[in-house]
């Protein structure tokens, strides 16, 4: 069926609608003024564009007339009626005077062609279920009373719900004002015996018209077993179960081992779920189908297979809707203006954090944070393969091999894709079987993992560290595809132009990182403590952005003759060192490679008081050659200081994974990228010359956090 759409602000919608319902429609042109906005929309469906009516081809069969009515002092009706006459079929965008959808339907009827009036919401999918929830609770209930909100550009459309809602009540007999508090107007709406109270914030902003609009529509349904609720046109349906009191004489003592059956329901259960679409995608797509599920009905009346009748009783409700819709913008009065301008944005994020404000975190806070965030990452490696045409089919399975050639990953990347597809089977993303991988739900776009890494923001800022921290990490999924086939350094995204500002919140700022850094200090002065020297050495490893060494500093302040070597691999780290300790004459800096012979390096045989690394050694190719030499280079007495990872961080995995040293140790053979705690209890008991602890202990809040210090002394012979 060949279709026009005239106007192109709101019309755009249309014209997508029209594009992905191609099975039905073929998008025959643009009927516009003219504008550079028309132009460009023209230019981007590959259509003509047109300037009248009369310049239409004669094979058109539909319109979409989206331009304002006569409502808005606009041509829309006047060029609806012009399509009419030309034997064209009709849709026009709400909202729309009774009388224009009176002679538009005369003349339809004259002319032997369909007209109709849009409104994308009741075809909605969570809008046409509450119709669908409430349908039912009429047939086993007693409706007590409908309250609904909404905004005043969708007003016509609240009417048109309640109308189509309520249906088996009877039509809207009687609209009655209430009265006005702030920007909201309350009217009492008789729909047969039901009331329904209708609140219509009635303010629009002048500097932004309808695009800052606080609400759509929100609907509860009382009935005399329970209530049903619509949050939103794209919200959860909800139902709220009566708090029903037994008559029994032990309340509350014996409910918690024998309640009875209807005090066993939650408070509140789903209905039917909202799908969690950003608001981009409400626009993008929910819309658009929508409005592509309402022209495919039409289409179904145009070529006759749907009843007359169906379509006659639809233009009846539209009349009376138009007519109601009339009576309740008289009640109302003309919308305030105002500018909305906050200097201050507010968030759920905001409002979250206030409730758990004075709450300090738990172990379980903490678990359910690296949780959220585990679940962004999994789904940031399945989108990576799936947006790449893998795991399109429940049924066809992947190797190995297939996987990380399809994905587009370089071949050095191979072993951390099969760390990630190991994941993904541990995690209940994929099976393996036979020697292919297949996934167990197929994703046909990126809408669980946007929303995935949307609901780890909240838990990160709140447990885990500041927000440049999670949106570096988010960066790096952004940017999956380029780590993977190597068109971006890993490392850039780390140092962005330069600066150490985001490593620094990596390594100082986050919550495992104040800790760890805290305990090494604080470790480090008891040992300072016990341990006698005559000029103090000490070596760290790996210092890099020498987030550790500033908590270190500050404790050998007190002691006296000493020595600290901060070493990296790179030049950059120990200049910018070089500029920030510059106050400190006790400090060398080298260059020192933890995969090369310690003693060539300046680091023999009990050579040195105190060694730390944080971070560093799972870094190592072979951990346990590398462990060995620290320890051969320590001093009778002395300390070793490290920290690290005792699980497996899904969040390096999508991001510094890709700029790590491939391991040639236990790692390599389990698949791992990170040592476990008892892997690590392995490798320390395999040296009959130390005693170690690990910090935290196993029920401390921090433990959840994944990583641990270990405090390694060197035994005295």
């Amino acid at each position: 069926m060949k279709v026009i759409v005239c106007g192109t602000r709101f019309g755009q919608f249309y014209l997508e609608a029209v594009k992905k319902r191609s099975d039905v429609f073929e998008l025959a042109g643009i009927l516009a003024g003219g504008s550079e906005r028309s132009r460009k929309c023209a230019e981007h469906y590959g259509v003509p564009l047109y300037s009248s009516v009369e310049e239409l081809p004669d094979d058109i069969e539909l319109a979409c007339v989206v331009v304002g009515s006569s409502v808005f002092g606009k041509s829309g009706t006047d060029i609806a009626k012009k399509l009419i006459e030309r034997k064209i079929n009709v849709i026009q965008e709400q909202p729309v005077h009774q009388k224009d959808i009176q002679d538009c339907y005369r003349l339809a009827v004259k002319n032997k062609v369909i007209y109709s009036v849009g409104d994308l919401y009741v075809y909605m999918e969570q809008i046409s279920a509450m119709m669908k929830a409430v349908k039912t609770a009429l047939s086993h209930s007693e409706v007590l009373m409908v309250e609904m909100t909404c905004a005043s550009q969708v007003l016509f459309p609240a009417i048109h719900i309640l109308t189509k809602m309520l249906s088996d009540s009877g039509y809207i007999t009687s609209v009655d004002i209430l009265g006005k508090t702030g920007p909201f107007s309350s009217v009492n709406i008789k729909v047969g015996s039901i009331m329904v109270l209708l609140k219509v914030y009635n303010r629009t902003d002048r500097l932004a018209d309808d695009q800052n609009m606080l609400l759509l529509h929100n609907i509860t349904v009382w009935t005399d077993q329970g209530s049903i609720i619509l949050s939103d046109d794209h919200g959860d349906i909800l139902w709220k179960n009566p708090l029903v009191m037994p008559d029994r004489d032990d309340i509350p003592r014996g409910l918690a081992d024998n309640a009875p059956e209807e005090l066993g329901k939650l408070p509140i259960e789903t209905i039917k779920e909202s799908g969690n679409a950003t608001l981009a995608q409400q626009l993008s797509e929910l819309w658009c189908e929508a409005i592509g599920k309402e022209l495919a009905e039409l289409a179904d009346v145009i070529r006759g297979d749907v009843q007359r009748q169906e379509y006659d009783i639809d233009m009846q409700q539209l009349l009376i809707c138009a007519n109601k819709w009339k009576a309740v913008t008289v009640a109302i009065g003309y919308p305030e203006s105002s500018v909305s301008d906050p200097a201050h944005k507010l968030s759920a994020f905001e409002l979250k954090r206030a409730v758990i404000a004075d709450k300090a975190p738990t172990k379980a806070d903490i678990t359910e944070a690296l949780e959220k965030m585990d679940i962004a990452c999994l789904e940031t490696m399945m989108w990576a393969y799936s947006s790449k045409g893998l795991f399109a089919d429940k049924n066809i399975g992947h190797s190995k091999d297939e996987i990380c050639k399809k994905s587009g990953a370089l071949e050095q990347h191979y072993k951390l894709m099969g760390i990630w597809l190991d994941n993904l089977v541990e995690h209940g993303y994929l099976t393996y079987r036979d020697g292919a991988y297949y996934t167990l739900a197929v994703r046909k776009d990126d809408r669980n993992y946007q929303k995935a890494w949307r609901e780890a923001k909240f838990y990160w800022e709140q447990y885990l560290g500041p927000v440049s921290v999670y949106e570096y990490f988010r960066d790096n999924a952004e940017k999956i595809h380029s780590l993977m086939d190597g068109t971006q350094n890993p490392t850039l995204l780390l140092f962005k132009e330069g600066s150490m500002q985001l490593a620094n919140d990596l390594y100082m700022e986050t919550t495992v990182a104040k800790y760890m850094n805290s305990s090494a200090a604080e470790d480090l002065r008891q040992w300072l403590g016990e341990y006698r020297a005559d000029k103090l050495r000490i070596l760290e490893l790996g210092a890099g952005t020498g987030a550790t060494t500033h908590s270190i500093l500050r404790e050998l302040e007190s002691a006296g003759d000493k020595e600290y070597v901060f070493t990296d691999l790179s030049q950059y780290f120990l200049g910018q060192a070089k500029n920030t300790f510059s106050k400190y004459d006790f400090i060398r800096y080298e260059i020192f490679d933890i995969d090369k012979r310690f003693d060539e390096q300046g680091a023999g045989a009990e050579s040195f008081d105190a060694i730390i690394a944080i971070g560093v050694i799972n870094n190592a190719k072979d951990t346990y050659k590398t462990m060995k030499d620290i320890i051969d280079a320590l001093k009778e007495g002395g300390i070793f200081l490290m920290v690290e990872a005792v699980r497996e961080s899904l969040e390096i995995m999508i991001s510094q994974s890709f700029m790590m040293t491939a391991p040639e140790d236990v790692r390599d053979e389990k698949g791992q990228v990170f040592y476990t705690q008892s892997d690590w209890e392995e490798l320390f008991n395999r040296f009959d010359n130390i005693t170690w602890k690990a910090i935290p202990d196993a029920d401390a809040p921090q433990s959840a956090l994944g990583q641990a210090l270990f405090v390694i002394r060197k035994d005295k012979v």
